[in-house]
């Protein structure tokens, strides 16, 4: 393999496990195939371009639906068009949303920039609520826990987006970062009507992250009162 060929084979690696779908697609148009290779002693057991393909198509059936059936140009404009409306009008993202632009290029940036109302959008666009920075299959095999977007929605308290997230079925108890779930962010911050909302669509208060603490174990080491005479054992 030559240094070109191994060039465009990592540029390949990279754009996936950044999850730059736009730029995975464009490497994907090229044809190129993936092998082991040997650089500078090193093996690098590396997949085919079309498994990349395949897995990346998996994460959602209507963003497959979307992308995979109409020209992947057209689609990779939209979507970098998108990602440059970010900080501009609302509008102009529903408009490129209605076009076919993926929603889960912005999802988890808006969640995390606690921009709700654009959240909502997103997540009404068919955006992923399990979130996870636009991960794909392959990517989400490969790396540790990452926080949900219920998780840092319940921390930075956006309740309307925790109540569409509920509607869509989030995964109330999943375990992110340091094994918190959604209920020990929200209680280690003191929010008490979210905790309540949490309890209420059934999260479970007993769950222990990496270190054996539960949500109540958060919220008194935390001195969040309210959020304590809730979760309280009985």
């Amino acid at each position: 393999m030559s240094q070109d060929d191994y060039l465009s084979t990592a540029s390949v690696v990279s754009a996936s496990w950044y999850d730059r779908l736009n730029l995975t697609i464009r490497f994907i148009e090229t044809g190129d195939t993936l092998t082991d290779i040997e650089i500078e002693g090193y093996n690098h057991k590396l997949v085919s371009i079309k498994k990349i393909r395949d897995l990346v198509a998996q994460t959602d059936d209507e963003i497959r639906k979307k992308r995979w059936n109409q020209p992947t140009r057209r689609i990779v404009r939209l979507n970098e068009k998108i990602e440059d409306a970010y900080n501009k009008d609302n509008r102009a993202i529903s408009k490129l949303l209605d076009e076919g632009a993926d929603p889960n290029l912005l999802f988890m940036k808006a969640v995390k920039a606690n921009n709700e109302k654009l959240a909502i959008i997103l997540l009404n666009a068919g955006a992923d609520p399990k979130g996870y920075e636009n991960r794909t299959p392959l990517i989400g095999r490969s790396v540790g826990p990452s926080d949900s977007p219920l998780s840092y929605a319940a921390y930075s308290n956006q309740i309307e987006l925790i109540k569409m997230l509920l509607v869509k079925k989030a995964a109330l108890n999943e375990k992110g970062g340091w094994g918190w779930t959604p209920i020990m962010r929200a209680a280690m911050m003191g929010h008490h009507e979210i905790v309540r909302l949490l309890l209420a669509a059934g999260a479970d208060p007993r769950i222990k992250d990496d270190e054996g603490l539960t949500a109540f174990d958060h919220a008194r080491k935390k001195k969040q009162e309210k959020v304590i005479e809730i979760l309280a054992p009985q």
